[in-house]
């Protein structure tokens, strides 16, 4: 009885180690996810940034004769600053 009391602890044991990996794997495939996610959003950002840049430059450009405009897009983490 004893020795069938601790084969089900360990059995037990084995079968919690193994979900607690499972987890784990989940974790870090949300994780992953995440992190995509965040780069195609900053993605998307920077391309809408540079259209604006482009035709921010166009109109300058055409307003003042040919005089250069120097746009400074800095991305960070999940922050898009951009200096005129």
């Amino acid at each position: 009885m004893r020795s069938e009391l601790i084969h089900e602890h360990e059995e037990a044991d084995v079968m919690l180690r193994s979900l607690d990996n499972h987890l784990q794997e989940v974790h870090r495939s949300v994780k992953i996810i995440k992190d995509k996610q965040e780069l195609a959003d900053t993605q998307k950002d920077l391309a809408k940034l540079q259209l604006v840049q482009k035709e921010s430059f166009s109109s300058s450009h055409s307003q003042h004769g040919g005089d250069c405009v120097v746009t400074l897009v800095t991305v960070k983490a999940n922050q898009i600053r951009v200096r005129l």
